[in-house]
C-alpha cells in the first residue's frame, strides 16, 4: 500500500536521486495542481529533490473533496507530509500557496520539532495584508468567473478555456473559500529566512506587499522582481528557480 504522503505529492512515484540533501516543497495557487510544476524538478541540481504539492479534488485526487478552510489544509499537510521532513527543507508557494506555505511553518514551528530552513513567497501580500476585494467564494458561478478574471486569477492558458474552468470550478471555490475565511492571527515572526518573489507588472502584489513580508521573520529577508504579471512564473520560470536553487545552495553550503 503506497503511504499516506505520496497522494499529497505529484510525481512520487519517482525514485529520489541519491544525492539528494534537501527537499523543496511547492504550493499551488488557486485552481492550481502539481502537475502545473511538472518541468521544475528538472531546473535543480540533483541534491535538491523537488515535491510539488497536489491538494485534494485535482489531479490524481478528483474524486476527493477539495479543503475549504486553512487550518484544515494545515493539519492535513503537516501530518502527511512528516515521512518526508527527515531531511532538511523549503517551502515555495504562488499566491494562495504562499500563504499555505506560511501557516504550515507556523504550525510546524508551534508543534513540530522541524521546520522549513527557508520560505519563498510568491506573488502574494504578506499574510497580514488583506486583499481589497470582498469575498468571492459565495458569488454565483458566471461572476465568480467574471471575477477571477478581471482580477488576473488564472494562468494565461486557462483564461479562455471555459469548459476548463467549469470543470475544476468546485476546487475552485473551495480555493478561494480558504482565501476569503483566513484571517491572520499575530504571533511569533519564523525563525527561517523569508525570500519575496514578485512580478514587475502584477497589479494585485505591488513591492510594498512584497516588502510587508519581512515583519515575519526574525532571520534574513529579501525581495526578488520578475519580468511578468501574476503569473510571472511561467515565463519567467528558469530565472525563478535559479534563484531559489542559488539560495537554496546558499544555505547548504553555510550550514555545513
Amino acid at each position: 500500500m503506497a503511504p499516506e504522503w505520496s497522494k499529497w505529492v505529484y510525481g512520487s512515484s519517482r525514485e529520489a536521486s541519491g544525492l539528494t540533501t534537501c527537499r523543496l516543497f511547492r504550493f499551488p495557487h488557486a485552481g492550481g495542481t502539481g502537475t502545473d510544476y511538472r518541468e521544475w524538478p528538472a531546473d535543480f541540481p540533483p541534491d535538491i529533490e523537488v515535491l510539488p504539492i497536489q491538494l485534494p479534488g485535482r489531479g490524481c485526487r478528483w474524486n476527493e473533496a477539495p479543503i475549504e478552510r486553512m487550518t484544515t489544509l494545515v493539519e492535513c499537510l503537516a501530518s502527511a507530509l512528516a515521512p518526508r521532513m527527515d531531511l532538511p527543507f523549503a517551502f515555495f508557494g504562488h499566491s494562495m500557496g504562499a500563504v499555505v506555505a506560511y501557516e504550515l511553518a507556523r504550525f510546524l514551528s508551534r508543534h513540530a520539532s522541524v521546520g522549513p530552513f527557508a520560505l519563498f513567497a510568491s506573488a502574494a501580500r504578506a499574510p497580514h495584508v488583506p486583499y481589497p476585494e470582498p469575498p468571492l467564494s459565495a458569488l454565483p458561478d458566471s461572476a465568480f468567473l467574471a471575477k477571477l478574471k478581471m482580477l488576473n486569477g488564472f494562468a494565461p492558458e486557462l483564461r479562455n478555456n471555459e469548459e476548463f474552468l467549469r470543470l475544476i470550478l468546485p476546487v475552485l471555490r473551495a480555493d478561494m473559500s480558504i482565501c476569503d475565511h483566513h484571517r491572520h492571527v499575530p504571533g511569533t515572526p519564523l525563525p527561517c529566512p523569508i525570500t519575496a518573489l514578485g512580478g514587475r507588472d502584477d497589479r494585485r502584489v505591488a513591492g510594498t506587499h512584497l516588502a510587508a513580508w519581512a515583519s515575519h521573520t526574525r532571520s534574513r529577508f529579501r525581495v526578488r522582481v520578475f519580468p511578468g504579471d501574476h503569473f510571472f512564473i511561467g515565463p519567467a520560470r528558469r530565472q525563478v528557480t535559479r534563484a531559489i536553487a542559488g539560495e537554496i545552495l546558499e544555505f547548504l553550503t553555510t550550514a555545513r
